[in-house]
């Protein structure tokens, strides 16, 4: 896997009979890490301190470039098929439940200097994916360039809880104490 495990639950949860199903946090980030700035360093920290609390079971961090060819016509890399394929589910996610997932725009672009024109797909700098088991549950693309969305709001309410809760929507507020 391209990328780190980090953290396992920091307490163990009382039984209640059924089997459980751990929740796992995925925040993918670009690969050139000089292009992130504190604030995402502060959302993986948050994310370290949600596992230690025992909030989520696991984290991980897996990167991807700035965009991938979604025609296929240029060479991809294990990281580019990796970000390829997560980013369909994630796509898929969202079909299924009716959510817009705010993502940079795709567009037109070159391969190599002299190669033919295909479609590239711009990625978010961080993307905070959450699954309850294997299936995903939750995504949050960091898209604070046009206004969007941060992943944030959602640690914020995660941390409230003091357990992994369901999201309500994209724009879920924390909840008032």
């Amino acid at each position: 896997m391209n990328g780190h495990e980090r953290g396992e639950r920091g307490e163990h949860r009382e039984s209640t009979g059924e089997p459980e199903t751990p929740e796992t946090i995925e925040l993918w980030v670009w690969a050139d890490r000089d292009c992130l700035d504190a604030e995402h360093d502060l959302v993986i920290e948050r994310v370290e301190r949600l596992v230690g609390r025992g909030v989520v079971d696991a984290f991980r961090t897996r990167e991807w470039d700035h965009q991938i060819d979604l025609a296929g016509r240029r060479p991809s890399s294990v990281r580019e098929h990796a970000a390829r394929s997560h980013l369909a589910a994630f796509e898929q996610w969202a079909a299924t439940h009716g959510v817009e997932l705010p993502l940079p725009p795709v567009h037109r672009g070159g391969v190599g200097r002299m190669g033919p024109e295909t479609t590239l797909q711009d990625l978010p700098m961080l993307l905070m994916a959450e699954y309850v088991g294997e299936n995903v549950a939750f995504v949050t693309p960091c898209e604070t360039e046009r206004g969007g969305h941060s992943p944030e709001g959602r640690l914020d309410r995660l941390a409230a809880a003091g357990k992994w809760v369901p999201p309500e929507s994209l724009d879920e507020p924390a909840p008032t104490p």
